[in-house]
């Protein structure tokens, strides 16, 4: 994959119709801020399904962390192989998923989401730093996009 720091799946398409594997590294600021104590790469495959089990190979550096991003939006930690000669996690898969790489050990219950009518706890504010502006709504224009 272009511009995934080495990156690569192998997959056995003989009788696979046509598709499209894609994969992009793409820094996801809003979730990184929940982790401000850990190293993270993204690794945010577009989701293409093939017929056969492949492997796809994800560089890390060795005692790293793997997690996966189901399409809800849920973290759960991945036990995946390790392969010390490339230095990379070997995952077996038939889904060009979301990955992310730590170089800490993180605590899912960040993201967590409260109950519905329950206020989301807000994330602390490390001393010596102020909180993020909010984000301002486009004001509508009328303007066809």
């Amino acid at each position: 994959f272009k511009d995934t720091d080495g990156a690569y799946f192998e997959v056995d398409v003989f009788q696979q119709g046509r598709i499209i594997a894609a994969m992009s590294n793409n820094y996801k600021a809003d979730l990184a801020g929940k982790f401000p104590e850990a190293n993270l790469n993204f690794y945010n495959g577009n989701g293409a399904i093939f017929a056969k089990i492949g492997v796809l190979s994800l560089p890390a550096e060795d005692g790293g962390f793997l997690y996966m991003i189901d399409e809800e939006g849920v973290w759960t930690k991945v036990d995946a192989e390790y392969d010390d000669g490339e230095e990379m996690f070997k995952i077996n898969t038939r889904v060009m998923g979301q990955y992310v790489v730590s170089d800490t050990e993180l605590d899912l219950s960040v993201l967590e989401v409260a109950p519905e009518g329950e206020p989301v706890p807000e994330a602390p504010v490390e001393e010596g730093t102020t909180p993020e502006a909010p984000v301002k709504e486009n004001v509508p224009t009328g303007a066809a996009a």
